[in-house]
């Protein structure tokens, strides 16, 4: 792996605990979700103007990937509801990678060296047990680690569908652009189902509007 991949990957690391701390930081988690992906909307508008529609073969990916996305959305801000970041953010960051893992070598042909599971296998493995230990010290609620653990599966999801999606298409601009425009339709439904008044809070409060590009910048980075 090159040291420019590396670089990138510990950029998007930081990026997403950085929207994510602003989303749980928030008083109306939704709000500060919201906020975020309608950032995400905004750019993905400009992404498609500038570089272009993406194939119709990675339709597709980018309707499962959507799926999968306000999946991990929707379990994220309710799993925030009940616990703090050092309790969800383990649990769904590390068990991400390890669901992963599993699955690409199960079903999609990677090949995995003992090296690398063993590598996968004490990182996320230390992760979660950081995360578990979060929640035993501050009794959090059960249905909270079953949303955290949701949220790491559905991180698994997108993460491949996401993966493949974006070599089909070429740019990864592209693809996400292109699947975060859809993502905000999506849930602006479920926002005036659950949480109304939310998306006019989003374009005309103080904290609606730091999300939005703040959070929104950062999420869309990240992602891309």
């Amino acid at each position: 792996m090159s040291v420019s991949i590396i670089v990138a990957i510990l950029f998007a690391a930081f990026l997403h605990a950085l929207w994510n701390f602003m989303v749980r930081n928030s008083k109306d988690k939704a709000l500060g979700m919201a906020g975020v992906i309608y950032g995400h909307a905004i750019l993905g508008v400009a992404s498609i103007l500038y570089l272009g529609l993406p194939p119709m073969e990675s339709l597709p990916y980018i309707i499962i990937g959507t799926i999968f996305h306000v999946a991990y959305q929707i379990f994220l801000i309710n799993a925030y509801r009940f616990g703090e970041l050092t309790q969800v953010y383990p649990i769904a960051r590390g068990s991400a990678p390890l669901i992963i893992a599993i699955a690409s070598s199960a079903f999609f042909g990677e090949h995995l060296s003992t090296a690398h599971i063993v590598g996968v296998g004490i990182i996320c493995c230390s992760i979660l047990f950081y995360g578990a230990v979060q929640y035993y010290k501050e009794r959090t609620p059960p249905i909270n680690l079953i949303l955290a653990l949701l949220t790491g599966a559905s991180i698994a999801g997108y993460s491949i569908v996401d993966g493949f999606g974006t070599r089909v298409v070429g740019s990864g601009l592209i693809f996400f652009g292109t699947l975060s425009i859809l993502n905000g339709f999506i849930f602006s439904f479920y926002l005036m189902v659950f949480h109304k008044g939310v998306v006019s809070k989003v374009f005309t409060s103080l904290e609606g509007l730091q999300k939005l590009t703040i959070g929104g910048i950062a999420s869309y980075l990240a992602y891309a």
